[in-house]
């Protein structure tokens, strides 16, 4: 007879005895999966924040500080969520009941999100105020989102604590209410910017063909982040128990930096040159708007045209119209000029 077939099967199994642990598939394997992608967009908020600052050292200081404060917190934030995962994923790896815990960077991440959401709006929306003050009481209601977003980030925070207590305070409803907030707020922001832009035309063509990329990229930057909280916000109603709606809510954070600072980077990177005989157009800073000049050379004629986006300091608005004509060394000259505060 064979002695092995009496052995218990716990004997040959020590684990057999132990609790099953439950699946982590879609808790803090999907966790685990949102800060790969998280992580990996904070390399493109460094290598756009240094560009920044190399680059637009004439930005106001409000602005430049307001960038800075940014990137401290997005850091703290990449560090958070580097904790969350050793803390669950490592350090309890094998403790089903250290896995209900809420670690204190996760209390953090809530908080630190709503902070940077809370910051690259309120630079979005006083753009949008700068260029388009008639947009004021849209602009305002954007605002009050904003605010409400980060009062939600606040809230989720402090259920934390509630929840590590063996309270339910339902901290999915809250992340979801926070996502619809902010994927509204900045639904508005995107399309008050484009509709600027877009009465800010000025008929010229060089001008026109430069605020029709700036308002694809406008709609490009805004998608990814009235998508990625749409995702989130579905996620943490359809499957609250999950940490889906969290792997997303971590990838959009980084979004948030990344299209900002773009988007500053933006006033140098679309400065196409051209050569004589060619349409010129370069794309310079003014405060946090655009200067657009463009040149065209017909047949020995020179033909200089300028156009404006700013939120320059006096606040005037001028109408499109041409200036008088003047003959300098036989070249005829035309200028256009319009400025939308």
């Amino acid at each position: 007879m064979n002695s092995s077939s009496s052995i218990p099967p716990s004997s040959t199994n020590p684990t057999a005895a132990m609790p099953a642990v439950p699946s982590l598939n879609n808790t803090f394997g999907a966790m685990l999966i949102g800060s790969y992608f998280a992580l990996m967009m904070y390399g493109a908020v460094l290598t756009q924040s240094a560009r920044y600052f190399r680059h637009y050292n004439k930005d106001p200081p409000l602005l430049r500080s307001l960038v800075a404060a940014l990137v401290v917190t997005i850091s703290v934030d990449a560090a958070v969520i580097a904790h969350m995962c050793y803390y669950y994923l490592v350090l309890n790896y094998f403790d089903p009941l250290g896995l209900l815990k809420i670690v204190w960077s996760e209390s953090a991440f809530a908080f630190l999100s709503g902070f940077t959401v809370l910051i690259c709006d309120l630079i979005y929306l006083w753009r949008v105020y700068r260029i388009a003050r008639n947009y004021a009481p849209i602009v305002a209601l954007a605002f009050l989102l904003v605010l409400a977003n980060f009062g939600l980030s606040i809230v989720a925070m402090v259920f934390t604590f509630y929840e590590n207590e063996g309270k339910d305070p339902n901290l999915a409803a809250v992340s979801s209410a926070a996502s619809a907030s902010s994927m509204t707020a900045n639904l508005i922001i995107a399309t008050t910017m484009i509709l600027s832009l877009h009465k800010s035309r000025t008929g010229i063509r060089q001008t026109d063909s430069l605020i029709h990329r700036l308002i694809l990229y406008t709609l490009g930057t805004g998608v990814w982040i009235v998508v990625g909280n749409l995702i989130a916000f579905v996620f943490a109603l359809v499957r609250p128990n999950s940490l889906i709606w969290m792997a997303f809510d971590m990838v959009v954070i980084m979004v948030y930096p990344v299209s900002l600072l773009a988007q500053l980077n933006s006033r140098r990177s679309s400065s196409p040159t051209a050569t004589q005989g060619e349409d010129t157009i370069n794309l310079t800073s003014v405060r946090f708007g655009v200067s657009v000049s463009a040149t065209s050379r017909v047949d020995g004629s020179e033909i200089q045209s300028r156009a404006a986006l700013s939120d320059g300091e006096d606040g005037k608005e001028f109408e499109a119209g041409p200036a008088p004509a003047v003959r300098l060394g036989g070249a005829f000259s035309e200028k256009r000029a319009i400025q939308t505060v």
